[in-house]
């Protein structure tokens, strides 16, 4: 395939019609630290950071629930003062945002992470309720979410200001430009610049564009597109329109899952397949070769009223 190299992996993801859903990175806790020094591959592990904030993020990378950790930075920064701390708590039914301002990066070691989102949860004042956006711009990573992400950072920013963030690796560069929505963790992909102002205002009406969406981070890759099929059968795009009942593999590569409707109480089964394509692309930029992806397909829609 001809075409300037650092673009091959996002070029041959959308000249193959690579699924976008079932793809979004799974992560129910978000660990987002302002950091607007160098982002070498491995972001925060090679990072300046002190030494001792580092081996603290790596212990609650560890000890949290599917915990994940992204640097983030602004340009301009339109972030009130001090360095910015975000702990989203991803997860299906009230998920939670909090936001720290930090005098310096030895403040972390003195946080109860582990104590957020529970009885005796000592942040609550610290809570945000307006969402968080950000955008995949790690170009050591991959050239792909650089090229791409940053027009769409800019975009946003002249949308959601301070709201919005340049984002860490966050997986799928042939999926660039990446975005995602916190606190719910929605992920969507080749997102363009003219595209921008719809997420935001989705996002703020407390919808989804099911059509641009990678998945849900609380969600594993079966699931994502369970709910992509599900929100395209139904075309419902409210945030808490379903939740989870079941997901269970009926064998390695077929899955059912079942979904139920919050306001009528409906029941929707899905069952999902996943195979390998046969198509081939590259997944990073750097891949000496092209490879098979995972594709998901539909094998049977089934609705159940509660009365029936």
């Amino acid at each position: 395939m001809s075409g300037p190299v650092e673009l091959r992996c996002s070029v041959t993801s959308r000249e193959a019609d690579e699924q976008l859903f079932g793809t979004a990175a799974t992560a129910t806790t978000w660990l987002l630290l302002e950091y607007d020094g160098r982002w070498e591959r491995k972001a925060y592990e090679q990072s300046d950071l002190p030494d001792a904030v580092i081996a603290w993020l790596a212990r609650q990378e560890a000890a949290l629930p599917d915990a994940r950790v992204q640097l983030i930075r602004q340009n301009p920064r339109l972030a009130p003062d001090g360095i910015a701390f975000f702990v989203a708590l991803a997860r299906e039914t009230d998920p939670l945002l909090v936001e720290f301002s930090l005098g310096g990066y030895e403040d972390l070691l003195s946080l109860d992470l582990s104590a957020i989102g529970t009885d005796a949860d000592p942040y609550v004042a610290q809570r945000r309720d307006e969402p968080l956006f950000l955008v995949c711009t790690h170009g050591k990573r991959d050239l792909c979410c650089a090229l791409r992400g940053l027009p769409v950072y800019v975009e946003a920013t002249e949308l959601a200001g301070a709201s919005v963030w340049q984002t860490s690796h966050v997986g799928g560069h042939r999926f660039a430009a990446n975005l995602l929505t916190f606190p719910h963790g929605i992920a969507y992909g080749r997102v363009e610049p003219q595209h921008v102002a719809e997420i935001v205002e989705a996002t703020r009406r407390g919808e989804v564009m099911p059509e641009m969406m990678r998945g849900r981070a609380c969600y594993n890759e079966h699931v994502q597109a369970a709910e992509h099929f599900l929100r395209s059968a139904t075309g419902m795009h409210a945030l808490d329109a379903f939740e989870v009942v079941e997901a269970a593999p009926e064998e390695p590569d077929h899955w059912q899952i079942r979904f139920k409707e919050r306001a009528s109480g409906e029941l929707y089964t899905l069952d999902v397949a996943a195979e390998k394509s046969d198509f081939h692309v590259y997944k990073s930029c750097g891949d000496a070769e092209p490879k098979a992806v995972t594709q998901h397909r539909l094998l049977h829609f089934k609705v159940k009223t509660p009365a029936s």
